[in-house]
């Protein structure tokens, strides 16, 4: 029994923006497999678009392999979107193919400056394989990252994604002006109402960021 690609669809985009949780996909009778889930994410792409939405970029999801065990999932993944994160799945669980079909997971994304590459490239050649970042909660340290953590760097992970792109039959390469997130150093951790996240950067030239959830 193969997995119906439009119902999975029409079931992905009634959740996307509620706090309705439905079963994971690959639980069910039909199952979904990782190149069906990423038709869904082909459909559900096309629809956007034919309602006038546009694409600014991707994102690719775990990347960072600290994290795999945490939720079963052991290679990386993309989707449109980033990155605030939510489950359309209760407790967390799911597989590789759910999280593809469920829009990767994406909440929202908060973007920084950008910063200009060609007048420093050979450091940020050295810079994005080796930075360091601290996640804090209220001023608290809750977890320490690498940017070796995912896929040896964020260049590398890109390069993941380039090449899991050039074999996709559905799905459109890379464009340019795309914004790609190319995964979280640190553990995902639960916020609440109240809380103030920032980060702190070392080793590298970037903005530190800074949001309050009310």
């Amino acid at each position: 029994m193969a997995a119906d690609i439009d119902a999975i669809a029409d079931e992905v985009a009634a959740t996307l923006g509620t706090p309705r949780q439905i079963p994971t996909f690959t639980s069910r009778p039909a199952g979904l497999t990782l190149d069906e889930a990423y038709r869904v994410t082909a459909v559900l792409n096309r629809r956007r678009e034919a309602r006038g939405e546009k694409r600014l970029g991707r994102k690719i999801g775990f990347t960072n392999r600290t994290i795999w065990a945490q939720y079963n999932v052991y290679a990386p993944i993309w989707g449109y979107g980033f990155e605030i994160v939510r489950s359309t799945f209760p407790q967390w669980q799911f597989s590789a193919a759910d999280t593809v079909a469920a829009n990767g997971v994406h909440g929202a994304l908060a973007i920084g400056p950008r910063h200009k590459i060609a007048l420093r490239a050979p450091q940020w050649q050295k810079e994005l394989p080796a930075f360091a970042i601290d996640l804090l909660c209220d001023g608290r340290v809750m977890d320490r990252g690498h940017a070796a953590n995912v896929l040896d760097g964020p260049v590398s992970a890109l390069r993941h994604l380039v090449g899991l792109l050039e074999g996709d039959g559905v799905n459109p390469p890379l464009a340019a002006g795309e914004i790609v997130t190319t995964g979280t150093l640190t553990r995902a951790l639960p916020v609440s109402s109240g809380e103030t996240w920032s980060t702190a950067l070392k080793g590298i030239a970037l903005d530190a960021i800074r949001l309050r959830f009310d």
